[in-house]
C-alpha cells in the first residue's frame, strides 16, 4: 500500500469539477488523484480553488495531487482556515483496514475447574476389547480435554505488554480518568493543568514499574545459569519471516502454494535410492523374518501402572509445543485421578495388543530456515515433527520396557556406551 500527495504547478491545464476532462484553460485548478493502477486521472470534490491569487490579472494555476496504489475510497478536502494564498488540501485515508493491530492474545484457564469437569465426563475404567477401541477410546479421552479446556477458559486480548500495575499507580490512573472527564464536560483549565500533571507521574510510576520487573529478572539470573541464558536467547532471537518462496514457476507468495511447495520439496528429497536391487538376496531376508517370526512365542511385556505414568506426566516440560490433538502438557498435568487411569488403561490395552494407535502417529510439520542459507530455495528448509504428548508417554512406556529387556538378556554389546545409562563415551574412546 503506497500513497504520496504533494504540489503540481501547471499554468496550462485545469480540472472541470463536474465532468472530469483535463482542459487547457488557464480556468480554476483543483486537486487531482492520480491513480497508478488504471492511469486515469480524475477530479476530487473539492468546492474550493487550492490557489487565490492576490493580483487580479493572475489566475488559479496550483495543482495539489495524490498517488495512491490500494487505497480506492480516498477524500479530499480544502481547508480555508490560513491566511495563505495557497488553501491546505486535506488527504482522508480509510481507516478500515484488514490488518489487526499486534496483540497480546491470553488464555486464562481454570484448572480447578478443569478438573471438576474431567471427573464427571471420563470413567476410571473404560472397556477395550480390540484396537479399534483403542482407538475410539483415544478420541473420547481427547475430545472430553479439549471440551474441559473450552469450559474452564477465559480468552483475552491486551493491545499493550502485559504487566503487572501496582494498586496506587492504578488509583492514580482512575483519578487521571475522573478529571479527564470533568475537564471534557466543564472545560475548566485548572482541572486541565492537574489532569497533566497526574498524567506525568502515572508515566513515571510505570516506567519504574517497568525497570523493577527488569532488575528483579536480573537479580534472579544471577544465581541461576538456565535463566540468564533464557534471557539472552530471547533478546537475541528474531521472528521467523517466511520471504516469498522460488517455485517451478516463479516467486510462490500465497501461504497455501508455500505449504504445497514445502510438500512437494519434501517428496522429492525423501525417494527410495535408484541404485539396482538384488531380489534374491532380498527374499532370501524376507524368509529369515517370517520364519522368526513364526517360531518365537509372544509374550505380554510387563503392564504399566498408575505410579509410572504419573511420574512420566510430571517429567513432561510445559513450554513443549503441542502436537497434532493439541493437548499441552500443562493440561495433562492437570488432569484428575480418573483421566489417568483412564489413560493408563489404553496404555496397557496396546501394550497386551502389540499395537501402536493411529490417532499418535500423526504430527504436525514445521520448517526453519537453515542458518546462512538462501531463504527464498525451499530445500534450505528443515522439517521438525511436532507428535502427540500422549504419545511420547507411550513412547517412554515402551522404551523402558525394551532397556530393560536388552539389559537383561545381554543384547547390547559391551563396547556400545553411547546413548546408555552409566556409561562414559570417553571410557569407550580411551578403550
Amino acid at each position: 500500500m503506497r500513497r504520496a500527495v504533494g504540489v503540481r504547478k501547471n499554468r496550462a491545464q485545469s480540472v472541470g469539477s463536474e465532468t472530469g476532462i483535463i482542459s487547457h484553460s488557464n480556468k480554476l485548478c483543483l486537486p487531482v488523484l492520480y491513480s497508478p493502477e488504471n492511469d486515469v486521472k480524475r477530479p476530487l470534490p473539492a468546492l474550493q480553488p487550492t490557489t487565490i491569487p492576490k493580483r487580479a490579472n493572475h489566475k488559479p494555476a496550483t495543482i495539489d495531487f495524490g498517488i495512491s496504489c490500494g487505497l480506492d475510497d480516498v477524500l479530499v478536502e480544502t481547508q480555508v482556515e490560513l491566511s495563505s494564498d495557497h488553501n491546505p488540501v486535506q488527504f482522508i485515508l480509510p481507516t478500515i483496514s484488514d490488518k489487526p493491530h499486534a496483540q497480546n492474545c491470553t488464555t486464562f484457564t481454570n484448572w480447578n475447574l478443569f478438573q471438576d469437569l474431567l471427573t464427571t465426563s471420563i470413567p476410571g475404567n473404560p472397556t477395550i476389547n480390540n484396537s479399534d477401541e483403542i482407538e475410539e477410546r483415544i478420541s473420547q479421552f481427547t475430545n472430553s480435554i479439549h471440551l474441559a479446556i473450552n469450559q474452564s477458559s477465559k480468552f483475552k486480548v491486551f493491545t499493550h505488554n502485559i504487566t503487572f500495575i501496582p494498586l496506587h499507580v492504578r488509583e492514580k490512573i482512575k483519578e487521571k480518568n475522573r478529571l479527564r472527564k470533568l475537564w471534557q464536560s466543564t472545560g475548566y483549565p485548572p482541572i486541565k493543568h492537574e489532569m497533566n500533571k497526574l498524567q506525568k507521574q502515572i508515566k513515571r510510576d510505570l516506567k519504574l514499574v517497568k525497570q523493577k520487573e527488569w532488575d528483579d529478572i536480573l537479580d534472579e539470573a544471577n544465581f541461576d545459569p538456565p535463566k540468564l541464558h533464557k534471557i539472552i536467547r530471547n533478546q537475541k532471537a528474531q521472528q521467523i519471516t517466511y520471504p516469498p518462496l522460488l517455485g517451478y514457476r516463479g516467486m510462490v507468495y500465497d501461504t497455501l502454494d508455500k505449504a504445497n511447495l514445502f510438500a512437494d520439496t519434501m517428496e522429492e528429497s525423501f525417494q527410495e535410492n535408484s541404485e539396482p536391487y538384488n531380489d534374491e538376496f532380498i527374499e532370501k531376508v524376507e524368509r529369515k523374518v517370517r520364519r522368526y517370526f513364526r517360531n518365537i512365542s509372544f509374550s505380554t511385556p510387563p503392564l504399566t501402572s498408575l505410579e509410572e505414568v504419573c511420574n512420566i506426566i510430571l517429567g513432561l516440560e510445559n513450554r513443549k509445543a503441542a502436537g497434532a490433538d493439541q493437548i499441552k502438557n500443562i493440561a495433562l498435568k492437570s488432569l484428575p485421578i480418573n483421566a489417568i487411569t483412564f489413560l493408563t488403561k489404553i496404555f496397557n490395552k496396546c501394550l497386551m495388543y502389540g499395537y501402536f494407535p493411529d490417532a499418535w502417529k500423526h504430527a504436525i510439520i514445521t520448517l526453519l530456515p537453515k542458518k546462512g542459507k538462501d531463504t527464498k530455495l525451499a530445500i534450505n528448509y528443515r522439517p521438525i515433527s511436532l507428535l502427540s504428548s500422549i504419545g511420547k508417554i507411550y513412547e517412554k512406556i515402551i522404551l523402558s520396557r525394551l532397556k530393560e529387556h536388552a539389559d537383561n538378556n545381554n543384547i547390547i554389546p559391551s563396547f556400545q556406551h553411547g546413548f546408555r545409562k552409566i556409561q562414559l563415551q570417553t571410557i569407550s574412546s580411551c578403550d
